[in-house]
């Protein structure tokens, strides 16, 4: 993705951390999933750090929510 990011000149991407499935297709998330969409799901700093190993001029934006993130004991 970052590599035809850069081919095609886009200067970033973006990646939502998402805790939960797409309503969508009535409830069912494989659709979404054999699309592409939600490729970072849980965690997207993994991915992006693969990413940014390929290309010089495509930067990254992620979201971390901390309020869904519970610290067991």
């Amino acid at each position: 993705m970052a590599k035809l990011a850069e081919k095609g000149k886009i200067t970033s991407i973006f990646f939502a951390d998402v805790y939960g499935n797409p309503e969508t297709y009535g409830g069912n998330p494989n659709a979404t999933y054999l699309g592409g969409a939600h490729v970072a799901h849980l965690d997207p700093v993994v991915l992006i750090s693969a990413m940014a190993q390929v290309t010089k001029s495509v930067c990254f934006g992620v979201t971390g929510n901390t309020s869904y993130i519970s610290k067991s004991s």
